[in-house]
């Protein structure tokens, strides 16, 4: 397929083009070594084909050798091909028009020459055969024409089986190169589909499946990170007051989508900040933050609580006077610039929480002792 052979001559241009370059080298060395021939087989066209090679042939044999570098694949595989016609027209001209006595013993350059393109230079496949078309059917009408006739059915024999064999060897070279292309090119697919997987996997096992928030696993990840920095590490624990009535009042698929309208708002106020917001467990959620100092962490925390009561999602469980769902937050601010740790931090805040649920919710505490609690109104 053409994405797949784009693939290939982007990995492999420069082996293409060093082994092309060689073997155009080699063959027009060799292809005008047969100007010595002539002398003998062709003396009453030996100038012009002498001239034919020299100013014809080696003139677009260089040409060819520069070009490669530059054109594109396409290009460069038609330039072959070009080439390796103009290659064979000569010798079959030769052929044509030499009226010597042993003209026809120059018949094994054209068999050279058909070798040559079709099993040194492996034109692709599409090109090989086209040029061996264009070939044989070039040589039969010569060898019909101009042939003594005792000599048409071994010459016509030859050329045939020549051109059969240079094109079958064309074609298993190519058929070689493209299953091992394409060997290669799977076994990679394969292997990153299988990362792909892996990585999703990850991402789904580091991920709280009901709110898309990072779970507990990931959060000590990142905790990780946060803590070894030596900055402000501020810890959160925050929960859903009476969410347990929620549930038990309006069910559980109405508690879900509670706890994803929340979960997106404490996203939404952490945007822009150093800082990672998880799932903890059930109704409690993790926000660790780095970079703030206590006053911003403070502030974030008001954020957080003000932001959720405005949310408006109705409670109809609760005996507080509060109409709406809630939360309350317990703060550990300055938690790795007092050498604390995750474990320690969650632990702190967790006791700040407790102060901040049992001086009557909707509001935060601080590690500290202070407490604050927002009023209400709904």
């Amino acid at each position: 397929p053409p994405d797949i052979d784009a693939l290939y001559e982007k990995h492999y241009a420069a082996n293409r083009i060093r082994e092309l370059r060689g073997g155009i080298m080699v063959g027009l060395v060799l292809y005008s070594t047969f100007n010595f021939t002539s002398i003998v087989l062709l003396p009453d066209v030996l100038t012009f084909s002498v001239l034919c090679r020299t100013l014809g042939l080696l003139p677009v044999g260089l040409f060819i050798l520069w070009a490669v570098k530059v054109v594109s694949a396409k290009q460069r595989e038609r330039l072959l091909f070009g080439g390796m016609t103009l290659a064979y027209a000569f010798p079959v001209m030769f052929l044509q028009i030499s009226d010597a006595e042993h003209a026809f013993y120059s018949f094994s350059e054209l068999i050279l020459t058909m070798a040559f393109g079709n099993m040194l230079l492996c034109l692709r496949f599409r090109y090989a055969l086209l040029f061996t078309a264009i070939a044989l059917a070039a040589t039969l009408l010569v060898i019909w024409f101009n042939a003594p006739s005792v000599l048409r059915f071994p010459f016509a024999t030859q050329i045939v089986t020549s051109c059969v064999f240079t094109l079958y060897a064309n074609y298993n070279a190519e058929m070689r190169r493209c299953q091992k292309f394409l060997d290669v090119y799977l076994a990679e697919s394969r292997a990153e589909a299988l990362e792909v997987s892996r990585r999703h996997l990850l991402d789904l096992s580091r991920t709280d499946a009901l709110t898309g928030l990072p779970n507990r696993r990931r959060l000590e990840e990142v905790a990780a990170k946060m803590f070894a920095s030596g900055e402000d590490v501020s810890v959160m624990m925050i929960d859903l007051d009476h969410f347990k009535e929620f549930n038990d009042i309006l069910g559980h698929p109405a508690g879900d989508d509670c706890l994803r309208l929340v979960a997106d708002q404490m996203q939404l106020q952490l945007r822009g900040m150093d800082g990672i917001c998880a799932r903890y467990g059930g109704e409690e959620f993790s926000i660790i933050v780095s970079g703030l100092n206590e006053l911003s962490t403070v502030r974030l925390a008001r954020l957080l609580v003000t932001s959720v009561e405005a949310l408006g999602i109705p409670h109809p469980g609760r005996g507080d006077g509060i109409s709406v769902v809630t939360v309350s937050i317990g703060v550990a601010p300055g938690c790795a610039t007092k050498g604390g740790s995750l474990d320690c931090g969650l632990t702190v805040a967790d006791r700040a929480l407790y102060s901040a649920k049992s001086r009557g919710r909707n509001g935060y505490c601080l590690s500290t002792g202070e407490c604050f609690r927002i009023p209400t109104c709904a």
